[in-house]
C-alpha cells in the first residue's frame, strides 16, 4: 500500500537509485579489488628487500606500513558518498533519480531538448473555441463557449453539445493534455460522456474510436491532428480550413474531429507559455548548453514557439523522429507516450510527474515539483558532485601512490601510516559532505 502513496514512491525511486551502481562506482570497486592484492603483493616485495638489506624486523614494519598506507578506503569513500548525498539533495528539490549514474551522465549533457505541450506549456490548457460543419450534425456556425460569452448553458447551441459529447466520451480514454481539457470542459458543462466500445491511441496523432449505438455515426471516429485526418482519408471542409487557420493565427491549438469520410468539427485551445520558461531557457544558455524543441504539433505551432523562446523547434515530428533526432550527449524533457522512445534513448530523460506512466518509466529522473527551475538546479547539481568526485578520486590515487612509495621507501613508520591513512579517509569524506551545503532549488531562488 505504501508504494501507491507519493511518498511511498519517492522511497522506492530512491532505494532503487542508491543500489543501482554508476559506471564510475563500478570503476572504483574493481579499482579497489585490485588494490588488495597488489599491497600484498608490494609488501611481500617490501618484506624480502627490507629483510635482506636490514633483517626480519624491519621487514616487517616496512611491510606493515605499505600495508596500512595502501588500504583502499579512501578510494572506497571518494565516489559512492559524493553521489549519495547528492541523490539525497536532488530529493529535497523534487528531483528523483533512478539512479547515480543518471548524476553522472548528467554532468556530460551539451544538449536539452524540450517537448511542448504540457512540458513548456501551461496545465491545464483551457477550450475557448468549438465549429461544428454547417449541416453536419444540425444548422450551426461557429459559437462562442459559455465560459468564454458569459452564456448560461441552456444557450448553447445543440450542434456543439452533440459534437463535444463524442469527442468527450473518446477523449475520456486518452491521458493526453489536449484530451484532458476536452473532457474538463465538457463535464463542467454538465454533458454526460459515454464509455466508448473501442479505443485507440496514436502518439503524435491523436487518437481513434468508437461509441457504441451512436445516433450521429457506427464508424470509428478520429480526433487529433490535421495529419490524422488525411490518414484516415477524412475530406476537410473548405469552413473548417478556415476557422482553423484563423485559430492558429490566434496562438490557439486547434483538435480536429471527424468520421464518415470528412472532418466534422474542431476545438480550439488556449495555450501559454509557462511562467518560468523564458528564465529556464536563459539559464541554460548561461551553462553553455544548446537547446531545442521535438514537438508532435503542425509547423505553424512550432514557429510561433521558436519565436516566442528564441529555440530551434523541430515540429510534426513522430515518436520515433522525437528519438532520432536526439544529438550526443543530449537530455530529454517531456511527459507524454509519445516522448517515452526519446526519453529512454536520450543520454538523461526526465519526466514531469504529471505525465504518463510511460514517460515516467521511461526516464531518468522524475521531476516532483511542478517546476522547470529544477533542471538548471541539478546540472549545478550534476556539475558539482563531479567535480568532488574527480578530486576525492584525485586525492585518493596520490596518496596511495606517494604513500605506497614513501612507505616501501622505509621512510614511513606503521602508526604514521596508519594517521595517514585515517587522514586521507577524513579528507574525502569531508570533501563530499560539501555537498550537504550545495543550495537547495528554493534556497536558490530566495537568493536571487
Amino acid at each position: 500500500m505504501g508504494e501507491t502513496t507519493m511518498a511511498g514512491q519517492i522511497g522506492r525511486l530512491l532505494h532503487e537509485a542508491l543500489w543501482a551502481r554508476s559506471p564510475l562506482e563500478r570503476m572504483v570497486d574493481k579499482l579497489s579489488a585490485w588494490m588488495t592484492p597488489a599491497a600484498l603483493a608490494l609488501a611481500t616485495i617490501a618484506f624480502l628487500v627490507w629483510n635482506y638489506v636490514s633483517g626480519v624486523e624491519t621487514g616487517l614494519l616496512v611491510a606493515l606500513s605499505v600495508l596500512l598506507i595502501a588500504c583502499p578506503c579512501a578510494l572506497g569513500l571518494a565516489t559512492p558518498l559524493t553521489l549519495w548525498l547528492s541523490l539525497e539533495r536532488a530529493a529535497e528539490s523534487g528531483a528523483i533519480l533512478r539512479s547515480t549514474a543518471a548524476l553522472e551522465r548528467l554532468a556530460k549533457v551539451e544538449t536539452v531538448f524540450f517537448d511542448k505541450t504540457g512540458t513548456l506549456s501551461q496545465l491545464p490548457m483551457k477550450v475557448q473555441k468549438i465549429h461544428v460543419e454547417s449541416g453536419s450534425l444540425l444548422p450551426s456556425s461557429e459559437s462562442l463557449l459559455p465560459s468564454a460569452a458569459g452564456l448560461s448553458p441552456a444557450s448553447w447551441l445543440t450542434p456543439e453539445v452533440e459534437f463535444l459529447q463524442i469527442i468527450a466520451s473518446i477523449e475520456n480514454e486518452s491521458e493526453h493534455p489536449l484530451a484532458k481539457a476536452i473532457v474538463e470542459y465538457a463535464k463542467a458543462q454538465g454533458i454526460e460522456l459515454q464509455k466508448p466500445e473501442s479505443f485507440k491511441a496514436l502518439p503524435a496523432l491523436g487518437v481513434m474510436g468508437k461509441l457504441p449505438n451512436s445516433p450521429i455515426t457506427n464508424s470509428p471516429i478520429a480526433i487529433g491532428s490535421s495529419r490524422l485526418m488525411s490518414a484516415e482519408g477524412l475530406e476537410m471542409p473548405e469552413e473548417i480550413r478556415q476557422q482553423a487557420e484563423a485559430w492558429k493565427e490566434a496562438g490557439l491549438v486547434v483538435v480536429y474531429a471527424g468520421w464518415d469520410g470528412h472532418v466534422v468539427g474542431a476545438v480550439g485551445l488556449g495555450e501559454t507559455v509557462r511562467a518560468e520558461a523564458k528564465e529556464v531557457v536563459a539559464q541554460l544558455h548561461s551553462r553553455g548548453l544548446k537547446l531545442g524543441m521535438l514537438t508532435g504539433d503542425e509547423a505553424g505551432a512550432g514557429e510561433r514557439w521558436q519565436k516566442t523562446l528564441g529555440i530551434p523547434v523541430q515540429a510534426a515530428l513522430t515518436p520515433d523522429e522525437k528519438m532520432k533526432r536526439l544529438a550526443e550527449n543530449a537530455a530529454m524533457v517531456g511527459d507524454g507516450i509519445n516522448d517515452g522512445p526519446a526519453l529512454a534513448a536520450a543520454t538523461v530523460g526526465l519526466a514531469m510527474n504529471h505525465g504518463t506512466d510511460v514517460a515516467r518509466t521511461a526516464a531518468d529522473i522524475v521531476l516532483m515539483r511542478d517546476d522547470l527551475r529544477v533542471i538548471p538546479w541539478l546540472v549545478d547539481l550534476s556539475r558539482e558532485s563531479m567535480k568532488r568526485v574527480r578530486q576525492n578520486l584525485g586525492w585518493a590515487v596520490v596518496y596511495n601512490l606517494l604513500g605506497v612509495a614513501l612507505a616501501m621507501a622505509g621512510l614511513l613508520q606503521p602508526v604514521f601510516s596508519a594517521f595517514a591513512m585515517v587522514a586521507s579517509s577524513v579528507f574525502v569524506t569531508s570533501n563530499a559532505m560539501k555537498m550537504n551545503k550545495f543550495p537547495l532549488l528554493d534556497e536558490e531562488n530566495a537568493a536571487t
